[in-house]
């Protein structure tokens, strides 16, 4: 399972809800289904940065972490 959230947040375990998913959950079976989703949320949403995130590992797949400790 793959997570989408907008990489201004901390991911928590939870996929992105909100105004600029259209109130969907950005929750996908596979990565390539999440990353079709991230180019749609990045086309619409210009200037915003998503990230993709492995549900079970909550590790980050694809995208910048900006709340990473260096």
């Amino acid at each position: 399972m793959f997570h989408i959230q907008k990489d201004t947040r901390i991911y928590c375990g939870n996929p992105y809800c909100g105004f600029s998913s259209g109130g969907e959950m950005m929750q996908f079976e596979t990565l390539e289904e999440a990353r079709r989703a991230k180019a749609k949320l990045e086309i619409a949403n210009s200037g915003v940065g998503w990230n993709i995130w492995n549900a079970e590992t909550g590790k980050i797949v694809e995208g910048v972490d900006q709340f990473e400790e260096a």
